[in-house]
């Protein structure tokens, strides 16, 4: 086993921490079911899906050769409807999950088949239409995550997610996947790949400031982070961001507080105009 490193949440970022032993990239999943609008008899069947689910994410190694951190995951499945189709139950369904920060993934297309009595097992050259929702979107959320942590670091398990939704693209059960697979290219439009560095940025920026202390390049970080932020011109792709994480850019530079800090926050109040106020009282400040 080598020593490795785990990333400790902090304001819904993960953060560098020598904190334990790991032997690979893991998720530990909250997973939570809903199937209030499926009749009493066939719920009864589900008895240990959620249990199932929560060891078919948790005790897989989702990167054998990525030791860096454990992501932790809420998880929401909505069982809308079922019926029985000769032995397997043919559900429809809603899928939701997020990395307890910026990214939320809703997804409500979704057809998938359970069979009560099936091992759950990770199989990479074959689909499924239950587990393969599950692993394509893990793979979207630890691509998400390793994106904070390198310049476009998530690309390997974006392309994993790839592989994944072209198999169901030819699948039997494959209403929803062509949505799924337009949403997936868009990582890599241009408008995409500035907001993807803005949160490698602003995340380097929290990096250098909470765990080395170290104001100077912070600074670095989170001006570099605006003028990304000023590239993005989609505000959808912004509006998460900003929710999370406008406080530690803006009070970067009140510390500094000096006249250029003054109007890289006139910068900030331009790409996050929802929170206008708090801004100018941040300028309050360096005025002050």
């Amino acid at each position: 086993m080598h020593r490795t490193i785990h990333w400790a949440l902090l304001g819904g970022l993960l953060l560098l921490a020598p904190l334990r032993l790991t032997e690979a990239l893991s998720i530990e999943p909250q997973i939570t079911i809903n199937m209030l609008t499926v009749p009493e008899e066939m719920r009864d069947r589900f008895h240990e899906f959620e249990e199932r689910l929560q060891s078919y994410v948790e005790d897989h190694d989702w990167d054998p050769e990525d030791e860096r951190l454990t992501l932790h995951v809420p998880i929401a499945i909505q069982v809308q409807s079922a019926a029985d189709a000769t032995g397997i139950i043919e559900c429809r369904g809603t899928f939701a999950c997020n990395n307890s920060g910026d990214i939320n993934i809703q997804d409500n297309d979704w057809i998938f088949r359970y069979d009560e009595f099936r091992d759950f097992s990770h199989q990479r050259n074959n689909f499924d239409s239950l587990l393969g929702m599950i692993d394509f979107h893990m793979h979207l959320i630890i691509g998400y995550e390793l994106d904070k942590l390198g310049e476009m670091a998530g690309n390997a398990h974006f392309e994993l997610a790839a592989q994944i939704g072209n198999r169901a693209k030819f699948s039997e059960l494959n209403q929803g996947w062509d949505k799924r697979m337009e949403d997936l290219g868009k990582l890599f439009t241009p408008d995409y790949e500035n907001y993807r560095r803005l949160r490698w940025a602003t995340h380097t920026s929290m990096y250098y400031k909470e765990v080395l202390e170290n104001d100077y390049e912070a600074w670095i970080s989170a001006v570099t982070a605006i003028k990304l932020a000023e590239q993005v011109d989609d505000p959808t792709l912004l509006q998460n961001f900003w929710r999370v994480n406008y406080r530690h850019l803006g009070m970067i530079f009140v510390r500094a507080a000096d006249r250029d800090n003054l109007n890289l926050i006139r910068r900030l109040d331009r790409t996050d105009p929802t929170r206008m106020d708090w801004y100018q009282e941040r300028l309050t400040e360096i005025d002050d």
